[in-house]
């Protein structure tokens, strides 16, 4: 298992056993205003961990679960390109946690 450290969380592949902590993260009004989702949070989520496209990160914080970040790319010639999400437990937004995960 590869972990990457940034200056204040690591990031670790995603587990099924994240799913709980990050369908609750997913839950909050915060992130539901931006992340859009239908009614069952666990099985979406589960279904990106299941989607080999799809890499997903559990962001970590002092050993909490902090949020997820999911990145994907495209490697046909004529359709180059790649893309990025993420989000975070409201009670780490504007610490500079996003931009960490990212860097």
């Amino acid at each position: 298992m590869t972990v990457l450290r940034g200056d204040a969380i690591e990031l670790r592949p995603a587990e099924p056993a994240d799913i709980p902590a990050l369908a609750a993260i997913r839950a909050t009004p915060e992130v539901r205003a931006r992340w859009r989702g239908g009614s069952d949070l666990e099985a979406e989520i589960a279904e990106d961990l299941a989607d080999p496209d799809t890499h997903c990160l559990t962001i970590y914080q002092q050993d909490r679960i902090v949020g997820m970040i999911q990145w994907h790319a495209e490697e046909e010639p004529d359709y180059r390109h790649a893309g990025i999400d993420l989000f975070l437990d409201p009670a780490v937004h504007g610490r500079g946690v996003g931009t960490d995960a990212v860097r």
